[in-house]
């Protein structure tokens, strides 16, 4: 049993078990607590003042010098329904409270529901103030009590001490037994929690409490403190507390309170606000998830219904996106639930959450007075849904397991698609270690590859890889057989030819073939390792032709109307030949209709040398004497020449740009 480290004078056991008392106001559930831990959790003077619990009120009990469990005291007014949702998570027991002399009422009823849909899987019932009625009363609220849950333990107990035997006893050595017996929470994940308590106290400052939801924290930790505003600040852990006593480290399960220290509003910090690692998960406006509908629900749950979402213990607006339903003859397939339905979703949130995979939601109407269902989150950070991804379905499906390592072997086995395995430990809140060791898994081994990508990790089938491999090879080879002059193509061109977009897939199989050093990126075009642009016998005998053409006529280049005319090659043909010409620089662009030999260019610059020797600023008439040209052509060589800073305008001429400088 690992034990916490703590200051040798406050050295007290660590939470095994959380507790939360549930039920109808004016139940017992504050004198249950007080009997179970003698601890008053009314410290309110509003609380005192009306005999009922406002705010949740905490108080823990020593089972041994290892254990200790902690309860979560919660109001049970209708009116502070919210705050006793934000209690619920993160308990492991929920205990029902029900008054004898009072029975099943209202808010039994829907703390219960709440219980439920939040997922604590272990409730028990205590029937209280057995002091207050006869024996037949007591039997029959057992009946009901067997009836709502049939498979929890029920304890009797007396308000008052002196009264007939309290069963308090019992209680307690059921209650020991439990936190022996449970497994505690996993502390290997990154800290996580939801602050349910924010206050200050002078001479310390700002405390902050909740039940941790994952991981482990010290003190001297930096957190990220996310405030309900959506402002985000790094604080730093100052003290803490584990159990109510000064300890040096707070883990999964516990209840501890944080002093807080940094530069932030320390005013502006409340109920819903989330302190975190550095580097966990940035918080989602968007997640999909499974919800269950609550049976009683007399209305249609619609497509894009605006509802309240409880997570945690904070509480903010959405919509419901229904993914599928499955068509009834009564609503022919309109996008609608009802109760009792069991459904994909995707919930999408007005002000964004930390969510991870597995954190339980509630879903309210908008009014906040119905409780319309519970859910799961199965992927943070979601993105919008569009027409088609049946794949994305089935990715969905697979996460509704518990082991990660299963859910990376039936996403990569069963759809064939790529896994941000960076994103994917984000969303499972599990540290770069726990990542490691899912990858360990022997069937993942087998049947996926690693492969980075912009500093990202990504999982790929080794068979879908391979096949995708081999596939942009051949279509790559085809492309070089195609365009043998060509250096290469562009990514695109490829993509085309393979009839896909450069989706993510394409990019990672792309990236793995680089590194292997079977495909080569120079100036953005890929080829094979070995291509060398060739010309094939045909392309050969086509710019022997059109160069021909070219160097026959000397100064005098032929525009390209008139070499289509001479050759009989189309504009196609001949832009076959231009393009790696270019490239090459064998060839030179004059002007939009007209190409020359770039050893033209080189004879027309030592004539203008020549000529520049004899007058040093020319004109277009020089030129053209020199040259043997018409006007119009020798303007476009001397235009070229100046683009190329070869010559340059002066006065009414043109003079050498630079002597000896050739462009």
């Amino acid at each position: 049993m690992k034990t916490i480290f703590c200051n040798s004078f406050n050295c007290s056991p660590a939470p095994r078990v959380i507790v939360a008392t549930a039920g109808h106001v004016d139940h017992g559930k504050t004198s249950l607590v007080k009997q179970l831990t003698g601890v008053d959790t009314d410290r309110l003077e509003e609380e005192k003042r009306r005999g009922l619990s406002i705010n949740l009120g905490f108080a823990y009990r020593k089972v041994d010098d290892h254990i200790s469990i902690g309860f979560i005291d919660m109001p049970g007014h209708k009116g502070f329904i919210n705050t006793m949702i934000s209690g619920v998570s993160g308990i492991d027991i929920g205990m029902l409270v029900i008054a004898a002399d009072d029975g099943l009422m209202p808010q039994t009823l829907e703390h219960l529901q709440v219980m439920v849909m939040l997922g604590v899987k272990q409730i028990m019932v205590v029937i209280t103030k057995i002091d207050a009625v006869d024996r037949g009363a007591i039997d029959t609220l057992r009946c009901s009590a067997i009836k709502l849950l049939p498979q929890s333990p029920i304890f009797e107990v007396s308000s008052k001490a002196e009264g007939r035997a309290s069963g308090i006893k019992a209680l307690q050595e059921y209650l020991d037994n439990q936190a022996r017996v449970l497994e505690p929470r996993n502390s290997q994940g990154l800290f996580r929690m939801s602050i349910d308590r924010a206050f200050t106290l002078k001479g310390i400052g700002l405390l902050v409490t909740g039940t941790v939801a994952a991981g482990t924290v010290k003190v001297g930790d930096s957190l990220r403190l996310l405030a309900t505003s959506g402002a985000s600040s790094t604080v730093r852990v100052r003290s803490l507390n584990a159990n109510n006593q000064v300890a040096e480290e707070g883990m999964a399960g516990q209840r501890c309170s944080f002093n807080l220290v940094g530069d932030f509003d320390k005013q502006s910090v409340e109920r819903g606000d989330y302190l975190s690692a550095i580097q966990c998960i940035e918080p989602s406006d968007r997640f999909d998830g499974r919800i269950e509908i609550a049976a009683d629900i007399s209305f249609p749950i619609k497509h894009m219904m605006p509802v309240k979402i409880y997570l945690g213990a904070r509480r903010v607006a959405g919509k419901i996106f229904i993914l599928k339903t499955a068509p009834t003859a009564e609503n022919s397939g309109e996008r609608k639930l009802i109760g009792a339905d069991n459904a994909l979703v995707q919930i999408v949130l007005k002000q964004a959450l930390v969510v991870c995979h597995g954190d339980r939601f509630l879903i309210r109407d908008d009014s906040e007075s119905i409780n319309l269902g519970g859910g799961i989150v199965l992927v943070p950070q979601a993105q919008p849904w569009r027409r088609g991804q049946f794949m994305r379905l089935e990715s969905l499906r697979a996460m509704e397991q518990d082991d990660p390592s299963a859910v990376l072997v039936k996403i990569i086995l069963e759809t064939q698609e790529p896994i941000d395995f960076s994103r994917f430990i984000g969303s499972w809140n599990m540290t770069a270690r726990q990542g490691e060791a899912c990858l360990l898994n022997p069937q993942l081994q087998q049947c996926s590859e690693m492969i980075q990508l912009d500093g990202r990790k990504y999982l790929v089938s080794k068979e879908g890889l391979d096949n995708e491999k081999r596939q942009l090879c051949e279509h790559l080879q085809c492309l070089h057989h195609d365009h043998p002059m060509a250096a290469g193509v562009l990514a695109a061109d490829l993509a085309e030819h393979l009839k896909t977009d450069i989706n993510l897939l394409f990019r990672l199989v792309l990236s793995d073939l680089i590194k292997d050093a079977r495909v080569f990126v120079n100036n953005g075009l890929l080829s094979l390792a070995g291509h060398r642009p060739t010309l094939s016998s045909q392309v050969q005998q086509r710019w022997f032709l059109f160069s021909n053409i070219l160097r026959k006529g000397g100064f005098q280049v032929p525009l390209l109307s008139e070499i289509e005319k001479e050759t009989g090659l189309n504009g196609e043909q001949l832009s076959a030949l231009i393009i790696p010409a270019l490239k090459s620089g064998d060839l030179i662009q004059l002007s939009q209709k007209r190409y020359m030999l770039a050893e033209t260019r080189e004879a027309i610059k030592t004539a203008i040398i020549e000529l520049a020797k004899d007058s040093q600023c020319f004109t277009v008439i020089h030129a053209k004497a020199q040259l043997g040209l018409g006007r119009g052509l020798t303007i476009e060589i001397l235009e070229y020449l100046d683009s190329v800073q070869f010559t340059r305008r002066h006065n009414d001429g043109r003079e050498l740009f630079s002597k000896g400088r050739f462009s």
